[in-house]
């Protein structure tokens, strides 16, 4: 049942590809907001990405701060960011898919540390994904292990709770993680087409969702935000949407996407690539489709969410919802 007096309107969106580096993204992968000064940390990935590899720093009126890191295999370096966390020192944490490890910068970037190496074991990865502070620990979720590993903010191996399968408490490819004001933690069982929630300690609560494209279904969710009301943002990847539900799961709202106009960084890349301008001049934004794959539909109309990855609220009610294919995120207010 939808909720009449909700409603998300949208505001803005912000990114563009480039494979050159510079003022833009290119498959970004994971983003976090530092709340000291609002500035917006985005991962792009992968080594086709090259310059761009790295976390660039933004803001939701477009500002550009510069990047952080570079791509590469040492220390500092990264190859496919996943998941970014900030502790109470505003240090940001990097998990790195193919790296298979944990790095930690300082506010102003520098290097401080890193961890883990490619295995099953405690403190080994298998493509970590999420990552999440709670009560000065770090969550991580290890995707392709099925599991969450909790270390001290050092570094320390703690503790693990989760298995390959799909009762309750099982995983199958985790990836988003969040918590909520009670300190409860949910994730984004992927392969399992649900949320689940649990104690920081790892204890079943509850399960949301199925598999399906029907309101309140999943088809590969990949990351979740909840609000201090309870309610529960869900990039469902597969679906191609943001669904909203309620703190019981109950259905609410959708949003499929609706970036109807030119951010400023692509109109000033079209200003100075006037050939390129021109054809996107004629270049019908809207247009029939002749699929109902979520992923085609998307491909080709441009406001359209493509592969959302990842989602956050601000204490501005904004949501903000991570494309990885579009190479950029659009913002929503909350109403």
């Amino acid at each position: 049942m939808t909720t009449t007096n909700f409603e998300l309107n949208y505001i803005t969106n912000v990114g563009f590809s480039s494979d050159q580096g510079g003022r833009s993204f290119q498959k970004p992968g994971c983003f976090a907001i530092r709340k000291s000064d609002g500035r917006i940390f985005v991962g792009s990935r992968g080594p086709a990405a090259g310059p761009n590899v790295g976390l660039q720093m933004v803001s939701v009126d477009h500002d550009w701060f510069g990047k952080m890191s570079e791509i590469g295999r040492g220390e500092g370096q990264m190859m496919e960011p996943s998941g970014l966390a900030f502790d109470q020192e505003e240090n940001i944490y990097v998990a790195d898919e193919s790296l298979h490890r944990v790095s930690v910068f300082d506010r102003d970037g520098e290097f401080l540390m890193c961890w883990g190496e490619q295995g099953t074991g405690p403190g080994q990865f298998e493509a970590p994904a999420g990552l999440l502070i709670l009560d000065e620990k770090l969550y991580v979720v290890d995707a392709r292990n099925h599991r969450i590993q909790i270390f001290s903010t050092s570094g320390e191996f703690l503790s693990e709770w989760g298995s390959e399968g799909s009762k309750d408490g099982e995983f199958s490819y985790p990836w988003g993680i969040t918590s909520d004001t009670n300190g409860d933690v949910y994730i984004a069982d992927w392969g399992n087409d649900r949320i689940q929630k649990f104690t920081f300690e790892g204890e079943h609560i509850a399960s949301y969702g199925k598999s399906g494209s029907g309101e309140g279904q999943f088809n590969r969710p990949a990351d979740i935000a909840v609000a201090t009301d309870g309610k529960m943002y869900v990039a469902d990847w597969g679906n191609q949407r943001l669904q909203v539900l309620n703190k019981d799961g109950s259905f609410i709202t959708l949003n499929k996407g609706e970036a109807v106009e030119h951010n400023p960084w692509l109109v000033e890349y079209f200003d100075a690539v006037q050939d390129e301008k021109k054809a996107r001049e004629t270049f019908v934004r809207y247009f029939e489709v002749d699929t109902d794959d979520p992923h085609e539909i998307s491909a080709r109309l441009e406001p359209y969410f493509w592969d959302p990855c990842n989602v956050l609220l601000d204490d501005n009610d904004r949501v903000y919802v991570l494309e990885s294919v579009r190479h950029r995120f659009q913002v929503f207010k909350i109403n």
